[in-house]
């Protein structure tokens, strides 16, 4: 029988690597996950620190590169802030060199956990140099603001949104966005028991998720 994942090119877009302060993710090391993304027939898998969401996000990002030197299916996600130039992150030109020299693949914005509104006042310049270098952003579904979510998307038309973790009650807003933006996406993780992802590539095209 034909393995339609294996010949797919799946795609993961939500893996973390590491550890915490007092805790550790599924997957300590690139070698972990590695493993399991060839068990499962997944060619590639965005991923991040778990160390910079919860410990510090210099020092994760830095062990992000140590650790994933060396992996091609292991792609960099930066997590990152908008207070640029600060001694929690670097400056926009200095950012946007570690973007570029590292392969950073999509960078991961936390604005609820971090306590900032994701918008031009507060993250413009951060947002201007994303749209800038068209890097795909990611936003875990429960850390978004979606009220003001739509003028962001028109603001910064280069920035390819994806979130992440909407299920099947999401779709009163989800189907909106998909209709009245195009550079928003979803990840399909919480898609499961319900037929989201039909109607979705009917209605918006496969290229939304």
């Amino acid at each position: 029988m034909k393995n339609i994942i294996k010949d797919a090119g799946t795609v993961d877009v939500n893996c973390m690597i590491g550890r915490g302060v007092d805790c550790s993710y599924k997957f300590s090391t690139a070698a972990e996950l590695g493993a399991y993304l060839k068990k499962y027939h997944i060619a590639k898998a965005l991923t991040a620190s778990f160390m910079a969401l919860r410990w510090n996000i210099a020092e994760g990002n830095e062990s992000l590169v140590r650790e994933t030197e060396g992996y091609d299916n292991i792609l960099r996600v930066f997590i990152i802030s908008p207070h640029l130039g600060t001694s929690e992150m670097p400056s926009r030109k200095e950012l946007k060199e570690k973007l570029e020299r590292y392969k950073v693949a999509a960078v991961k914005l936390y604005p609820a956990s971090s306590g900032y509104p994701l918008d031009s006042f507060y993250a413009g310049s951060l947002l201007g140099l994303l749209d800038e270098m068209r890097m795909p952003v990611l936003i875990d579904w429960d850390e978004n603001n979606f009220s003001s979510f739509p003028k962001l998307c028109s603001e910064f038309k280069n920035i390819p949104f994806i979130i992440l973790e909407g299920g099947f009650k999401k779709s009163r807003i989800m189907y909106p966005l998909l209709e009245k933006t195009e550079n928003v996406f979803f990840d399909i993780c919480r898609f499961a028991d319900s037929n989201l992802i039909e109607e979705i590539v009917i209605k918006f095209g496969a290229e939304r998720l």
